[in-house]
């Protein structure tokens, strides 16, 4: 049984588990499955929930969000902001070597998956839920007024500081 999603093939398994059909081994359940945020990266369309799993695995990383940025070439470019564990004392470059290495080995050469930004926090809500949709606007350039759910509106102000850094940089 096929099932047409803006633009995505997926199938149905017999337990009514609903997949991609380029990805099937992440299985959804219908109908309070959400699906991941894909970017289209240099014409291909990639999951950056995928890549934010692979990345939050590093044993340095304790949390972690993958944003696709604008890239001049390439469309977007998928970003990663990573919260380091406490006492961790790996250098960003190496971080970045050993993110890059093992995004390559698992998701493939395509997902071009090269800068990183270390920052001190996310934003979050007071539950803990990080505000991926802000994250995406502020990468964007768009306008953000903070969520009334914001757990500290100021971090807003430090997300849009490591994203000026990285457009300079980039």
């Amino acid at each position: 049984m096929n099932y047409q999603h803006s633009h995505e093939r997926s199938i149905a398994d017999p337990a009514g588990f609903w997949a991609e059909q380029a990805q099937a081994v992440s299985w959804l359940r219908p109908p309070t499955a959400i699906r991941a945020i894909r970017k289209n990266v240099a014409g291909h369309r990639l999951s950056t929930g995928e890549m934010e799993d692979l990345v939050a695995r590093h044993p340095a990383v304790a949390e972690c969000a993958v944003i696709g940025v604008p890239d001049a070439i390439k469309g977007q470019v998928p970003l990663g902001l990573i919260l380091l564990k406490d006492g961790s004392r790996i250098a960003e470059q190496q971080l970045q070597r050993e993110l890059t290495t093992m995004l390559r080995e698992q998701s493939g050469a395509l997902a071009c998956f090269q800068r990183i930004a270390r920052i001190k926090r996310l934003p979050k809500t007071r539950s803990g839920k990080i505000l991926r949709a802000v994250l995406r606007k502020l990468a964007n350039g768009e306008g953000v007024d903070p969520p009334s759910t914001i757990g500290d509106p100021a971090i807003l102000g430090e997300i849009i500081d490591t994203l000026a850094v990285y457009a300079r940089a980039g």
